[in-house]
């Protein structure tokens, strides 16, 4: 399947198209392979009020949540806030992980 997605894209699939769309899903899944490349592609991972992040700690994709955040993305974003503080207070430690306050 990520075969597929980067030729997709590789010959023109544009993956800013429908809000971001697609770097959403593939953090919803997890698929931290594919959100790489996407950020490598241009797809913004701030789109939607920081929903990448939001969809990955929502469903518990810890390594995507670390990698979006280290790219920038904002974990106090207004669409995510309490779901990213329920993944921070039920995953103490990660803050030796993703945080600026190690």
């Amino acid at each position: 399947r990520n075969e597929l997605v980067k030729w997709l894209i590789d010959h023109g699939a544009d993956v800013k198209s429908r809000d971001n769309n697609a770097i959403v899903q593939a953090s919803e899944h997890g698929n931290l392979e594919i959100v790489k490349y996407l950020v490598s592609k241009g797809a913004d991972i701030t789109a939607q009020e920081n929903a990448s992040a939001y969809c990955a700690s929502e469903h518990e994709r810890y390594t995507v949540v670390q990698y979006l955040y280290e790219q920038g993305a904002d974990l106090n974003g207004i669409a995510n806030k309490d779901v990213i503080m329920k993944y921070l207070l039920d995953h103490c430690d990660i803050k030796y992980t993703i945080s600026p306050y190690k």
